[in-house]
């Protein structure tokens, strides 16, 4: 028990020291909190979510020619289908209850980014409501479906300047912190006795 009270006495000796030469000659000012805004606006500007459905229909690389045509084909019969004004939706319910080998399914909110390079060139084009024409990916043949498109405001300046002075005040912890070790080392002399 001595052992441990020692120990955490340590520590928290340490903690002052650290506390004393490194925390408190840390001054974030608010040309700093701005100046990182500035830099980062990318991670605060305003977004664009879309909302994805798709209808899918799964062809291997190595199937025959004859297996990706009829697969073309069953795809093409759900656009002209969607092009007549079916919605979507339904027609994907129908899908769930029948013998088909197309399956649709209601892919959530994703940003451009977190979408393959292929499917992030025809969203973008798209609007919302829109869907595509049929697809050829390394999955097999698609359709995909903009249910909607939502978009998120930019953060300012003021509403995230708590976040960016912890953030600021972190990283300069550890720089301090490095560099006060680093002289504690250059100080040190440490001779070794064989």
């Amino acid at each position: 028990m001595e052992e441990y009270r020692k120990e955490i006495q340590e520590q928290i000796l340490r903690s002052k020291l650290v506390n004393r030469e490194v925390k408190s000659k840390i001054v974030i000012t608010k040309e700093d909190i701005k100046e990182y805004y500035d830099s980062h606006r990318e991670k605060y500007a305003g977004e664009k979510k879309y909302y994805l459905w798709n209808m899918f229909i799964k062809v291997s690389s190595d199937s025959g020619n004859s297996e990706r045509n009829n697969a073309r084909n069953q795809m093409e019969a759900i656009l002209v289908k969607l092009k007549q004004g079916q919605s979507f939706e339904s027609l994907v319910d129908e899908l769930k209850n029948s013998s088909s080998a197309i399956q649709g399914t209601d892919l959530g909110l994703y940003r451009l980014e977190e979408l393959s390079e292929q499917l992030r060139l025809v969203v973008k084009k798209m609007e919302s409501g829109g869907f595509s024409g049929v697809l050829d990916t390394n999955f097999g043949y698609q359709i995909l479906y903009i249910q909607k498109i939502e978009e998120f405001q930019a953060k300012s300046l003021e509403a995230v300047e708590s976040e960016i002075e912890e953030l600021l005040y972190n990283e300069f912890v550890d720089n301090k912190y490095q560099e006060w070790l680093d002289q504690l080392r250059a100080r040190s002399y440490i001779r070794i006795i064989n």
